[in-house]
């Protein structure tokens, strides 16, 4: 089960188009003890910045935990 613990988005600014290419980059620098927290960046086509978000998640699993 992985449940949202937090979820936060920022708009940069709303000169832009929806109905053109962007990208969006994703990373999560650091995930330890059930524990998870990723940002994300969405990008125009020539490179402006017009949205970040941040998550942390939680994350539980079925059964006995693992001794590895």
């Amino acid at each position: 089960m992985l449940v949202s613990l937090d979820n936060n988005a920022w708009f940069h600014t709303d000169d832009f188009r929806v109905d053109e290419w962007m990208l969006y980059e994703n990373e999560s620098p650091i995930a330890k003890h059930a524990r998870a927290f990723s940002t994300g960046r969405l990008w125009t086509r020539d490179g402006r910045l017009i949205l970040s978000v941040a998550q942390e998640s939680l994350s539980r699993t079925k059964g006995e935990p693992s001794n590895l």
